[in-house]
């Protein structure tokens, strides 16, 4: 990228160690030519001040910044004559600048380090069940989220993928469901290992809200993320424990994510809670849904309005309450 300068390191310590270009984030001191404009810009001068410099991040190839989540894309700065206030910006504290390339018409956004928050690592999500019924409640719920693909399959008949996520028990004993088809295919010794690991990290009794990846030793599938959707076998019906135990596999698989060397980048889910946990099909895709839609869309701010909306979406379909 000949005429941008680096300064520094990646920001966010969460994506340091993550090989996946696209969500990296550096400082970038911007050509002179257009720091005057930049500085123009009412919140952003105001925030940052010509006395303190001006330096500036951008997303690098793509990514999300704030609450716009707008796709950045990559492409020589700007020109001075495109640079506009941001004009949408809904915090005190966030300070950004828009402007539009005139070669390719690219938005771009510009931020102070104290506005960029944290955002999902990009994963393609499989959704499998063997029974049409179920496939279809996936379309329904999931439509418009990207990178879902929902397949008609049991789990012996899937193709290569990175992570299985098994609905599991407390307490790793994978012989019966869709936990003993994950044995079967890994071995034995795989349970051991997941059962060791329960025993040595939660005591004995893995909560469930909670998930952790295994790796299978298994070339063409390299993990699995061991997540209960219960404490014993029986039903979870009217309850958020489908909704918990998908949040806690998509929190797994980011962690990993930021932190290892060998990535996971398709991550396949099952019906969770729809065989034991007698949760109809309907109600097991909302709550999966609401899970993955805040995975990609995590919150900038704490406060209690964003708890209400999170909330509702997890326990309300539509002005019904269906779970508690």
């Amino acid at each position: 990228m000949p005429g941008l300068e680096w300064t520094g390191s990646p920001i966010v310590p969460a994506f340091q160690a993550s090989a996946n270009p696209f969500f990296r984030y550096r400082w970038l001191t911007p050509p002179a030519s257009i720091v005057p404009a930049l500085q123009a810009s009412s919140r952003l001068h105001k925030e940052i001040g010509p006395t303190r410099g001006v330096k500036f991040f951008k997303a690098i190839p793509m990514g999300y910044i704030g609450t716009e989540r707008r796709w950045l894309g990559l492409s020589s700065w700007p020109d001075a004559r495109t640079i506009r206030p941001h004009t949408q910006a809904r915090s005190r504290r966030q300070s950004k600048t828009q402007c539009r390339s005139p070669c390719r018409g690219e938005r771009w956004t510009f931020c102070h380090l104290e506005n960029l928050y944290a955002m999902a690592l990009p994963i393609d999500l499989w959704l499998i069940h063997p029974e049409a019924e179920m496939c279809d409640a996936f379309r329904d719920r999931f439509e418009g989220l990207p990178r879902v693909t929902v397949i008609q399959s049991r789990f012996e008949d899937l193709p290569p993928h990175d992570c299985f996520v098994t609905a599991a028990n407390a307490f790793g004993i994978m012989n019966a469901g869709i936990d003993a088809a994950v044995v079967r295919f890994h071995g034995d010794e795989l349970m051991r290992r997941v059962q060791a690991r329960i025993m040595d990290e939660y005591l004995g009794e893995q909560p469930i809200g909670t998930s952790f990846i295994e790796s299978t030793g298994t070339a063409g599938y390299p993990f699995i993320a061991h997540s209960p959707t219960m404490r014993v076998p029986g039903s979870i019906e009217g309850t958020d424990k489908v909704y918990a135990a998908t949040w806690a596999s998509l929190l797994a698989v980011y962690r990993h994510k930021a932190s290892s060397q060998t990535q996971i980048e398709t991550v396949v889910f099952p019906a969770m809670g729809a065989g034991f946990g007698g949760v109809p099909f309907l109600e097991v895709a909302r709550q999966m849904a609401v899970a993955y839609r805040h995975y990609l869309s995590p919150p900038h701010r704490m406060d209690w309005d964003m708890v209400a909306g999170r909330q509702r979406a997890i326990h309300y379909d539509g002005k019904r309450q269906v779970s508690r």
